[in-house]
């Protein structure tokens, strides 16, 4: 995917979460207890970060050399305002400005630009080491002009409206004006949807445990099911097709099979 777009002349940024534990990741094993502060509300299995443990640096190092070995030029790391939250550490402003410092001398020291996501309290500290500002919700907030040092700087501001049917009515208001927002030049605006991003999410991390499933090779004589050759029987396959029994809808003769049918119904229904 990312030779493909670079082949058409774009960029490509990558995301990852620098500020907050997730469950799900390949890497998850490689935090310590002590890495971990309190839940994000509103995300399951996801924790606040203490983005002062050099374990959890030396963890966005190999973060950040996977991102350059897939040849992404830039990256996004997300839930950076630590200290804007209830995070149970006690992180402060100064600290995360400190720890995002850090984030992006490793980013440039591998020819990656990097972007602030949100946190704009930090704007005046950061704008010199920065590449690009990612925002989420500067409308609804009310602070889009504490974005304005990058677009004088000469630098994007990516900027994201979320539509949430559950918002208050002062919320509301706020993200129908959207359709009339431009930000100013250097503003590139997207209007989202917050319970969309979520379910994105879940099949992100069903499709990495997938893959991690099909790794595991059945003999040459066998095939990856019930030992006597039944269907697979699994609650995904219910969330698919709504199969009452959570029962594979055919006898599969390989993984390779598996992993088809799964990227076809992932597809289909995200």
């Amino acid at each position: 995917m990312i030779s493909t777009l670079h082949a058409n002349n774009k960029k490509v940024i990558c995301y990852f979460s620098a500020g907050s534990f997730e469950s799900w990741r390949p890497d998850a094993s490689s935090f310590q207890a002590s890495d971990k502060g309190a839940a994000l509300e509103g995300w399951d299995n996801e924790w606040w970060l203490n983005t002062n443990s050099a374990n959890v640096r030396t963890i966005m190092k190999a973060r950040l050399d996977l991102a350059k070995s897939k040849g992404c030029d830039a990256v996004d790391p997300d839930n950076v305002d630590v200290y804007h939250n209830a995070n149970g550490l006690g992180i402060t402003e100064a600290q995360s400005i400190d720890y995002l410092t850090f984030l992006a001398t490793e980013a440039h020291a591998r020819g990656m630009a990097m972007g602030l996501k949100n946190g704009v309290e930090m704007v005046p500290q950061l704008l010199d080491i920065m590449d690009f500002q990612v925002n989420e919700s500067c409308m609804q907030f009310n602070e889009c002009d504490r974005l304005a040092p990058f677009i004088t700087a000469g630098k994007p501001v990516f900027h994201i409206e979320y539509n949430d049917n559950s918002a208050t009515k002062k919320r509301q208001a706020a993200t129908d004006a959207n359709c009339s927002f431009k930000g100013g030049p250097g503003f590139s605006t997207l209007k989202g949807n917050a319970d969309e991003e979520k379910k994105i999410r879940v099949w992100d991390r069903a499709v990495k445990a997938l893959d991690a499933l099909t790794e595991i090779r059945p003999e040459p004589d066998q095939r990856p099911g019930f030992v006597g050759g039944r269907r697979i029987e699994h609650p995904l396959f219910s969330r698919f097709r709504e199969y009452e029994t959570g029962r594979a809808p055919e006898a599969f003769e390989s993984v390779e099979e598996i992993q088809t049918y799964i990227n076809k119904e992932v597809t289909r229904t995200r």
